[in-house]
């Protein structure tokens, strides 16, 4: 097993992207999770899982590294426009993917920097999530 996929899909996936400046890399841990966001030039979460929660494009985000998404799940809601977090619809074009690709290689690292990475601490910061459970805890129990 090569990951959460299929057997293959490690394989399959370098076959595809012969010739293309992408690397596909080993599982990471949480502690090198940082270091790889920052050593990437974008996040892609293309799938459309409804995810109530994923926090890949708010780590990538916060690290400086843009994320091309689709609005799936809470990725639809998560941050403002502008904020490193670019979106496209389920069905775009190769065409349409790689110029939101190129748009956010160019501009997103800064709006990931100016705008993101504050509005990720303000509102999925570690301690204010601890005090929203707590909150919803409290008020659960009357």
């Amino acid at each position: 097993q090569e990951g959460f996929g299929p057997d293959d899909f490690i394989a399959k996936a370098t076959r595809a992207g012969a010739g293309l400046d992408v690397e596909i890399l080993p599982w990471r841990t949480r502690d090198l999770m940082p270091g790889t966001y920052r050593s990437a030039h974008l996040t892609l979460c293309l799938g459309d899982a409804e995810e109530g929660f994923g926090l890949v494009a708010a780590e990538s985000v916060a690290t400086g590294t843009p994320v091309l998404a689709t609005p799936a799940g809470f990725l639809r809601d998560m941050l403002p426009p502008e904020h490193g977090l670019v979106l496209v619809e389920p069905d775009a074009s190769p065409a349409d993917l790689v110029a939101a690709a190129q748009w956010a290689t160019r501009f997103g690292p800064d709006a990931c920097r100016a705008f993101g990475r504050p509005y990720v601490s303000r509102h999925y910061g570690l301690s204010r999530m601890r005090a929203e459970l707590a909150r919803v805890v409290q008020e659960a129990a009357g």
